[in-house]
């Protein structure tokens, strides 16, 4: 690592005068002296004083530098045998809570903690735990000084066991110029010492300079030194020497010239303050002056006003970067007092010197020795805080959005690619993860891709983002401008970017990364839509179920396969963020990004099928896409739906159980699209990011629109062209019709809390029958309107294929019919109905000995269509009721939907209580009475002796009450009506 340990020696030193009439600044907190091992690498604190906030690391007797370790499952940090060379690397402790002699340690804003015997600490340790220590010396407790030689676990104030050997040192680093022209966006710095008792009249660095490495001007400039920096002042000139010796190709002739026009900051060989005690010889107290590049040379030339390179030229090293960070020792290695051409360059040091303690004057002058001299520190910095960016416990979230000067008019090429001004950031799949600059009508900033968090906010604006979906890092410097949110920034990583940019960053407004489905759309159909990119003729492509349920692209939409979701494994990503803790920079672990996986599936005839890929039988592809018969064997393939930028999707398969890091990010993952390479065209997978011109997918629900309010009621359905009702065929079905007068039918909801809600419609049957039992039949049997796609295609067992019924179509289509079927409804999702003379059960799925699957059959969406309303199966969201010839079915061409109006309706006289508000009716049965659409609400029945048989509250809007035959009462809320129960 590139880095010394500098020393600094707090001592006085006469200078001309009694020592009771002088003081001299010194550093405020650390003082260190050589390492007797005389490594000008390793310098250690000597006299520094402990106290909290103080930084160090700790070398040992072998000359290694300790580290310490995070504690698994723990916010801790403990001991650990492990060593490094490298001062770089070794583990900054800090002292915090001193009280006298003991203190705590801490690491990253984490505690350092070992066990009661002084070895390392683990989570399952947690009742020999120490986290207090003090320090010591030769056996003796150390109470204020850092020339310790262990640090030691403290029980009861009382020193204990050795946690770790090793003495105090800090680290020094040389100060480049991008460095120090960082400090202002790249356009430089000044110096101030605010150290100093008393400020300087004339501070020579109190300007804006800029620094430029003297080793960049050598070859232009003859005579220049090859090290060390110059500062010039950061006007325009000065700005134009920066650009020309930072060129891509710097040009000899162009940097002479600019720094022939730069102003330097240089030492005045014929102006010295005079300072009592100070050498005059060895170009102490000499004074400082500003000069054209022009006017500098080899050697000072008194007469020809000449002054020489190295006049102004300087180091310029962090002294303590842990504890004092910004403090600058300024040296100058070779200055040149004289016009003697044989002079030697005296070496010196740059700082404030205070006479009489800093109550009578001070200079910005030169020194042999560092001591006495106030450290010289930038004057301000916009470097941006990590409260500027952090939150207090929660993500710092952003789009990161180009603003800077838009390209030319006549820009093209490398140079329109390369400036990103109006764009937003965001990564993009490929062959391996990459960043890009989307324009905005092209990003969806809800998509993890757009979407980066802070994970480290360093010194000097040093500042770490991971975008969210590809956890790819930038790495920046930002500075902060006159305007929030805004800043300037050096994103050095991103391909052809170089210099600055001003960038905003806009707080995240949610994230919609990956398809995640509600309960309602789940219910809903939905096709998959693979829209083409680039030159393409047809620019929407679906999937058609071909022969042998092999699925193919069709462009035709018609033949669109409706699809239904069924939720299968999930999976989470965890990211590490940085957040801000009492003004501390710390970190935490968060799962952000929930990846749900899906089935795609179907219903046909009572039985489920789903869609599978499989090996293809073609050698030159590795996978087919089937429809196959779901059973208790099948495995369906899961689904991952990635959002990508543009807000289309990629179709991912993945395998139940997946993980985010391994199957979701990775830049090789694959999705399915269209390969239209040869005539016939097929489905197939491609890495994601190589762009095939159809592998960018839309899922569309079919639109239902607004539902019919999800209250149970009595009602018609009338239409313009009729009033619907039924009548029975010549093969006892009862078909739905057009009338002149209509039914009144019992509008049921099956799902009043969904956001689409369905409906069971259906018309009272008058019966004798007796229930087989009580729990058979809550309520009575009825015709319910049924969406007839089972009847019409069915397994024939004994042809062991489908077969058709005619008899459920309606005449000259292949559209089904509308029927009404006698059922009856015994819970939410179960019907009771008879199939082949046999009654059973109808419920979602199908239990072997216990019901069928198919009761979405018996369910209607009832939605908004204009003045009126659209009828559409809930097992068939792609169909939609209409009339032909008098004759209801279900038709795909929703332009032929039957428009029909909900009127009130004119229930029998002993099924309704007149309420509006509630519409609930009372129907009688045999032995029972059935309260619809009265949930929540009490029921009080009484017979007309005046004896209570009932007095309850009904949880569903489908109770079935017991009740003895004969004339009852029935009471709900304030309402009361007269039945007969049979």
């Amino acid at each position: 690592m590139n880095k010394r340990i500098f020393t600094l020696m707090a001592a006085a030193m006469l200078v001309g005068a009694p020592m009771s009439n002088l003081a001299f600044a010194s550093s405020p907190l650390i003082a260190v002296a050589a390492d007797a091992t005389g490594d000008e690498n390793a310098r250690k604190y000597e006299t520094a004083s402990l106290a909290n906030g103080l930084k160090f690391i700790l070398k040992n007797s072998n000359n290694q530098y300790l580290k310490a370790v995070e504690v698994e499952d723990t916010d801790y940090y403990t001991k650990t045998n492990e060593t490094t060379t490298d001062d770089g690397e070794a583990t900054v402790f800090e002292i915090r809570n001193y009280s006298n002699k003991t203190f705590t340690l801490w690491v990253d804003g984490n505690q350092v903690v070992v066990k009661k015997d002084g070895s390392a600490y683990s989570a399952s340790d947690e009742d020999d735990k120490v986290t207090v220590f003090l320090a010591k010396k030769s056996g003796n407790v150390v109470t204020d000084k850092t020339d310790f030689t262990k640090i030691c676990t403290s029980v009861l104030g009382s020193d204990g066991e050795n946690v770790f050997e090793g003495t105090a040192y800090t680290r020094v680093a040389p100060t480049t110029d991008e460095t120090l022209n960082d400090n202002l966006a790249g356009n430089g710095f000044s110096f101030q010492f605010p150290d100093a008792k008393v400020s300087p009249e004339k501070n020579p660095f109190g300007n804006q300079m800029i620094a430029i490495e003297a080793s960049k001007t050598c070859d232009a400039v003859i005579g220049s030194p090859s090290a060390g920096l110059y500062f010039v002042l950061a006007n325009e000139a000065g700005k134009k020497l920066l650009s020309e010796v930072g060129a891509d190709t710097p040009n000899n002739e162009k940097i002479k010239a600019a720094f022939n026009a730069a102003t330097f900051v240089v030492v005045n060989p014929l102006a010295n303050f005079g300072i009592t005690g100070f050498d005059k010889n060895n170009a102490e107290g000499q004074d400082f002056t500003t000069v054209k590049g022009e006017k500098l040379a080899s050697k000072n030339v008194k007469k020809d006003g000449k002054i020489a390179y190295t006049n102004a030229v300087y180091t310029v090293s962090e002294q303590d970067e842990l504890n004092g960070a910004g403090e600058y020792t300024i040296k100058m290695k070779a200055l040149i007092k004289d016009d003697d051409d044989n002079a030697t360059g005296k070496e010196v040091y740059v700082g404030v010197y205070d006479l009489l303690g800093g109550g009578l004057k001070s200079y910005v002058t030169t020194k042999s020795e560092s001591t006495n001299l106030s450290l010289a520190q930038t004057a301000g910095n916009n470097y941006v805080k990590a409260a500027d960016l952090l939150k207090t416990s929660d993500v710092a979230l952003y789009n990161i959005y180009f603003m800077g000067e838009k390209p030319a008019e006549n820009a093209s090429g490398t140079e329109l690619n390369n400036n990103w001004s109006g764009k937003y950031l965001v990564n993009k799949y490929g062959t391996s993860f990459t960043s890009d600059a989307v324009a905005p009508a092209d990003v969806d900033l809800k998509s993890a891709l757009a979407q980066w968090y802070v994970t480290k906010v360093e010194a000097k604006g040093v500042v770490e983002f991971k975008n969210l979906e590809t956890a790819k890092t930038i790495s920046c410097k930002l500075y902060t401008t006159d305007k929030a949110g805004i800043y300037k920034a050096v994103i050095s990583a991103l391909s052809g970017k170089k210099g600055i940019e001003v960038v905003k960053l806009v707080p995240s407004k949610g994230i919609d990364a990956f398809l995640t489905l509600t309960d309602a759309q789940m219910k809903q159909g939905a096709e998959l839509i693979f829209n083409g990119t680039g030159n393409v003729t047809v620019k929407e492509v679906y999937m058609k179920k071909g022969d042998g349920n092999k699925f193919v692209p069709t462009s035709d939409s018609d033949d669109s396969y409706t699809w239904k979701f069924e939720k299968s494994s999930s999976a989470k990503q965890e990211i590490e963020y940085a957040y801000l803790e009492k003004s501390e920079v710390k970190a935490k672990k968060v799962d952000t990004l929930a990846v749900q996986s899906y089935f795609l599936v179907s219903t046909k005839n009572g039985k489920k099928y789903g869609l599978q890929e499989v090996s293809s039988t073609d050698d030159e592809k590795s996978s087919d896409y089937k429809l196959v018969e779901v059973d208790g064997e099948t495995e369906l393939t899961p689904f991952v739906f990635k959002k990508y930028a543009d807000g289309h999707y990629a179709m991912i398969a993945v395998e139940d159980g997946f993980e985010y890091v391994d199957n979701i990010q990775q830049a090789g993952i694959k999705g399915l699209y269209v390969d239209n390479s040869d005539v016939d065209a097929e489905f197939a997978a491609e890495k994601i990011g190589n762009d095939k011109e159809y592998s960018h997918i839309t899922v569309s629900f079919l639109d239902l629109g607004e539902s019919l309010e999800a209250t149970p009621r009595h009602a018609t359905l009338d239409s313009d062209e009729g009033a619907i009702s039924f009548k029975a065929d010549k093969n006892g079905i009862l078909e739905g019709i057009i009338a002149a007068d209509g039914l009144t039918f019992w509008l049921d909801t099956a799902d009043s809390k969904a956001d689409m809600p369905a409906f069971y419609i259906s018309k009272g049957i008058a019966t004798e029958e007796t229930p087989e039992t009580k729990a058979a039949e809550p309520a009575a049997l009825r015709n319910f309107l049924y969406f007839a796609q089972d009847s019409a295609e069915f397994w024939n067992e004994d042809k062991a294929a489908y077969d058709e019924d005619k008899n459920y179509f309606l005449a000259g289509t292949e559209d089904v019919k509308a029927i009404f079927r006698p059922a009856a409804l015994v819970g939410v999702d179960t019907i009771k109905t008879s199939v082949n003379n046999q009654t059973v059960l109808v419920s979602k799925e199908a239990e072997e000995d216990v019901c069928l699957a198919g009761v979405e059959n018996f369910k209607f969406y009832i939605t908004k269509a204009g003045n009126g309303y659209k009828v559409v199966p809930a097992a068939a969201q792609d169909k939609f009721l209409y009339n032909l010839n008098g004759k209801l079915g279900f038709t795909s061409a929703e332009d032929h939907a039957l428009i029909v109006t909900v009127g009130a309706g004119d229930p029998t006289s002993n099924e309704s209580i007149d309420n509006a508000a509630s519409s609930i009716a009372v129907i009688a049965g045999n032995g029972t009475v059935t309260v619809q659409g009265a949930a929540g609400q009490n029921v009080k029945i009484v017979t007309v002796l005046g004896k209570v048989v009932a007095d309850e509250t009904v949880v569903s809007d489908n109770a079935t009450i017991a009740a003895p035959a004969g004339i009852v009462f029935v009471t709900v809320g304030d309402e009361t009506v007269k039945v007969a129960v049979k």
